[in-house]
């Protein structure tokens, strides 16, 4: 017998047995919240394209992802002034948290209302640079422990 040369015919091999296939061809099936089958329209990768995907993102990650970074880094302070350039004296913050030499700062002010750094309006708020005290504090601190530690060995 041979097939008929005006009737096409077509076969759909059932890979997901569990899911409804009106419902994910056309979005409508006609047994509606009774369907014993999954109502899902959605389209997955085949297993070697997540295989592809898994590979190429591969390439792309670097081993710095996995470098902890330390709290040094992050919250770096300066160490002198960036308007005279020399460590800071009497060291003040504005609201813009950049850190400058009090004299220096308030002669800045007087000839320009603005950071020296940013350009940010300072508002003539000039605040005690307390964490950059402390830091240099304990800096020195651990400066003449470790000369003290020198000296006994």
């Amino acid at each position: 017998m041979r097939p008929s040369k005006y009737i096409k015919t077509s076969v759909r091999v059932d890979y997901a047995p569990d899911v409804c296939k009106d419902y994910k061809e056309t979005g409508f099936c006609t047994f509606g919240d009774s369907c014993k089958f999954l109502h899902d329209r959605g389209d997955y990768k085949h297993g070697w394209e997540i295989d592809n995907d898994c590979n190429n993102q591969g390439d792309k990650d670097s081993d710095d992802k996995y470098v902890i970074k330390g709290d040094d880094e992050k919250d770096a302070l300066p160490t002198e002034c960036s308007i005279c350039e020399k460590e800071f004296n009497n060291p003040v913050v504005t609201n813009c948290q950049h850190f400058f030499c009090q004299s220096c700062a308030i002669s800045n002010f007087r000839k320009n209302k603005k950071c020296f750094v940013c350009g940010e309006n300072t508002n003539g708020v000039f605040k005690n640079a307390t964490k950059l005290l402390k830091a240099k504090v304990q800096k020195k601190a651990s400066d003449s422990e470790d000369e003290f530690g020198e000296d006994e060995d």
